[in-house]
């Protein structure tokens, strides 16, 4: 057997490549001579076959091996693509396919990494090697897994480049990323903050090692924020807090970014003037509308203030409990929800001075139509509505959203039933209809309910994709 000096021939010898001779060397990490000795393992058989190409479909950085935990995805990199980092900490996944045209095709499916300058291959510079059947299935892929080596050059700390190849295929997929050192963790002694307008306010850092916090960065989205810094104890000043809920990212050399949030209330109302007290109390009552109408810049606007008969202004201040303030953030007398949360039904406290108002609203931007039964807006992990077909493959993917929300699914039963008996509450409800009204005819019976009970329930007829199907059949009014 000829001698192969340059293992990047194990990508590009696709050619001469016989599947049968390559299964021998799947699925092994491969480093230095037992590398090189593996490539001449496979020797080359068979004829030239029309020329294949390898894609790279997606790379994965898991933050241990389980879906999960996946901290970055990247489609479809390429020799150009930037900013695939990972650290010796974590796992990088990849997926690829092998295609003759458009068409998956059958064959063997190799992969090489090793450190970009690298002028010879070997076991220090070698990051990984793998080679694995693909069987071109409709959504057949193969996925290379592995964790960065840290016995190589420099610890494992560096650039590296990465090629897949395989049978019949000349030109190798390539994509580069960088291994860096695992970062620290720090903490803050609070995660959450609530001040009032006008206020400073400070967090104290903790580092969990010896490292010495420096280079400290705040950001609030894409601004950054001027603070001072001394002795771990950052604080953020007066004119970076303006009313409303700020949520600032702390960075800093060697560590790993975190994230507070502020709260910022208006200056409370001391006194109402008495002629005013009834003026206060209707204009809070009005105030908290069940239904706000969703603003342009996808804001939902409450009354931000109530004049009274004595022409004294007071400012409305609004608050929601620590649990639905991870579904919306408060800016005044705006609310907005927040990233990852397709609709929310929140407890929203009115207050000025010493009164105050408690109501249920419902926010729920323009382009959602809530999907049957999802009365306590329940959503996925990336916040799309988990009662929508579209959503939910099948009824084990069904019955997971109900058995790890089961207080929420509770309540809705709850309300269910009351809109069945009381049809005056529809009018607070302003997702009722959609939601339980099954055939769209504007009222709600026990039948009603009662599909929707047993589709909770996993009842085998009035399952979720049988009840889906059967309420299609009807049309939902317009203008409705």
């Amino acid at each position: 057997m000829k001698k192969i000096k340059n293992i990047y021939k194990f990508i590009t010898l696709n050619k001469k490549w016989g599947v049968k001779k390559m299964k021998i060397c799947g699925k092994k990490l491969i480093a230095g001579a037992a590398a090189l000795a593996m490539a001449m393992a496979c020797s080359p058989i068979g004829g030239f076959a029309t020329e294949n190409s390898v894609s790279i479909t997606k790379v994965e950085i898991l933050n241990d091996g389980t879906e999960a935990t996946v901290a970055k995805t990247v489609e479809n990199p390429t020799a150009a693509t930037t900013g695939i980092t990972l650290t010796t900490a974590q796992l990088m996944r990849v997926t690829a396919v092998l295609k003759s045209g458009e068409a998956n095709t059958a064959g063997e499916i190799s992969f090489l990494s090793n450190i970009s300058d690298s002028q010879t291959l070997d076991n220090s510079t070698i990051q990984y090697v793998d080679q694995q059947t693909y069987t071109a299935g409709e959504n057949d892929v193969v996925t290379i897994t592995f964790r960065p080596r840290t016995t190589i050059k420099k610890g494992g700390i560096g650039t590296f480049v990465a090629k897949a190849g395989g049978t019949d295929v000349t030109t190798a997929a390539t994509f580069n990323y960088t291994v860096e050192a695992p970062k620290s963790n720090m903490t803050a002694d609070q995660n959450s903050k609530e001040i009032t307008v006008g206020e400073n306010v400070t967090f104290t850092l903790t580092p969990d090692s010896s490292l010495a916090i420096a280079n400290l960065k705040v950001k609030e989205g894409t601004s950054d924020i001027t603070v001072s810094f001394a002795e771990n104890v950052i604080t953020i000043p007066a004119d970076a807090l303006t009313t409303g809920t700020h949520t600032f990212v702390i960075s800093a050399d060697g560590y790993n970014d975190i994230s507070v949030t502020v709260v910022v209330k208006a200056k409370p109302q001391e006194t109402i003037n008495p002629s005013d007290t009834n003026d206060v109390n209707n204009g809070i009552e009005n105030a908290l509308t069940p239904e706000p109408t969703q603003s342009d810049d996808g804001s939902f606007t409450f009354t931000d203030k109530i004049t009274g008969t004595s022409e004294t202004e007071y400012t409305i201040d609004y608050s929601v409990s620590n649990e639905d303030a991870q579904k919306v953030d408060i800016a005044g007398s705006k609310i907005t929800l927040k990233d990852g949360v397709f609709a929310a039904k929140v407890q929203l406290t009115a207050k000025v001075a010493d009164v105050t108002e408690t109501k249920q609203v419902y926010l729920i931007p323009k382009d959602v139509t809530v999907s049957y039964g999802n009365l306590e807006l329940i959503s996925t992990g990336d916040g799309k509505d988990a009662f929508a077909p579209a959503n939910v493959a099948n009824q084990e993917a069904f019955m997971e959203v109900v058995n790890t929300n089961t207080s929420s699914i509770l309540a809705a039963r709850t309300e269910a039933l009351n809109l069945t008996l009381k049809p005056e509450t529809y009018a607070n409800n302003p997702i009722a209809l959609d939601a339980i009204d099954f055939d769209y005819d504007g009222t709600v019976v026990l039948a009603e309910y009662r599909i929707f009970k047993l589709m909770l329930e996993n009842d085998s007829i009035h399952n979720f994709a049988a009840v889906n199907s059967a309420r299609a059949k009807y049309t939902k009014p317009s203008g409705n």
